[in-house]
């Protein structure tokens, strides 16, 4: 039949057909899978800090009852304190519901988005709630016990490696924190980019 269109024709009609639809789907998909991912890390270094803080906070009451120095014990509650008390900021940000599969891409991408920004404010909170405690407790032990040998001896030699390494350490993690916040930072404006074209 001559009006019949040939093969051919067919497939360039069936090419020609818009796909926004199917690669809006596989965004969407993407973005949900990303923030899930997030979402997981999230709830491993919310582990972590309270197992850290835990563990800090602890140290601190020990080393309170421990030391005889009236300034140490009030250095090693203000730790325990200080640690317990971060915990409450640290875990104060209120959780979203993950969207639904069948989310689109604009429900996608603001759930992504809010992940990244919790792992931002959690990453600048873990200077001042963890890292700021962690080093008072091992500041406060080191100078106790270099108190109680008299500033004689093996142990004052040693103290001052420790306190270097105390500072690499504090230094080496705000400069991978700031790194990890840069990270998040450029996901978040490539989100918004996807949402200016998307047009989401």
């Amino acid at each position: 039949m001559p009006d019949t269109p040939p093969e051919h024709d067919l497939r360039e009609i069936w090419r020609s057909q818009s796909t926004e639809p199917m690669e809006l789907k596989l965004g969407s998909h993407r973005l949900r899978q990303r923030a899930r991912e997030l979402r997981s890390k999230s709830r491993r270094e919310l582990l972590n800090s309270i197992v850290l803080a835990v563990l800090i906070a602890a140290g601190s009451v020990y080393g309170s009852i421990w030391t005889d120095f009236p300034a140490a014990r009030a250095l090693f509650a203000v730790t325990a304190a200080w640690v317990l008390i971060g915990q409450f900021f640290l875990h104060r940000t209120k959780r979203q519901a993950p969207p639904p599969e069948d989310a689109g891409l604009r429900t996608s991408l603001d759930s992504c988005r809010r992940e990244l920004e919790r792992h931002i404010r959690f990453d600048r909170g873990a200077h001042l709630w963890l890292a700021g405690p962690l080093i008072l407790a091992f500041g406060t032990l080191i100078g106790t016990l270099v108190v109680a040998v008299g500033g004689r001896g093996m142990l004052v030699k040693m103290a001052g490696p420790v306190v270097a390494l105390l500072v690499v350490w504090a230094l080496s993690m705000v400069v991978f924190r700031r790194s990890q916040e840069r990270e998040f930072r450029r996901a978040i404006e490539e989100l918004d980019q996807i949402e200016r074209e998307g047009g989401a």
